[in-house]
């Protein structure tokens, strides 16, 4: 039922705001709704025993997890699922894909045993 109401929710702020800047709107509603989902993953996969649904198992959440993040963050699931073997806690493994998607900074090096100065 929570997720039926987020997506409701999530759907319904997209389409308010497509009246101008729409791809701008709708990526933004994309990112509200990948962040809501891997909120509720992180709540539902750390208390499992009180927050599942009757009927599903931890496998069940893992699968459709796996398959979330391969289309977020475009890894297969044979890699998603080796991360997931090196990173069991969810936040974790999100933590380490989030990290992996930051730019890292750019250091320009030179040799100065090649380098010489130039007097003028």
């Amino acid at each position: 039922m929570k997720w039926q109401q987020m997506w409701r929710s999530a759907l319904q702020s997209t389409k308010r705001c497509l009246g101008g800047g729409a791809i701008a709107c709708v990526l933004l509603g994309i990112y509200k709704i990948a962040e809501q989902m891997k909120i509720m993953y992180v709540q539902v996969l750390g208390d499992f025993k009180k927050r599942r649904q009757p009927g599903k198992s931890r496998e069940d959440y893992l699968s459709i997890l796996v398959k979330d993040l391969c289309s977020q963050y475009g890894y297969n699931e044979y890699l998603m699922n080796k991360f997931l073997q090196l990173f069991p806690q969810p936040s974790e493994l999100i933590e380490f894909l989030d990290a992996n998607e930051q730019q890292r900074s750019v250091t320009i090096r030179t040799n100065t045993l090649k380098t010489r100065m130039l007097d003028d």
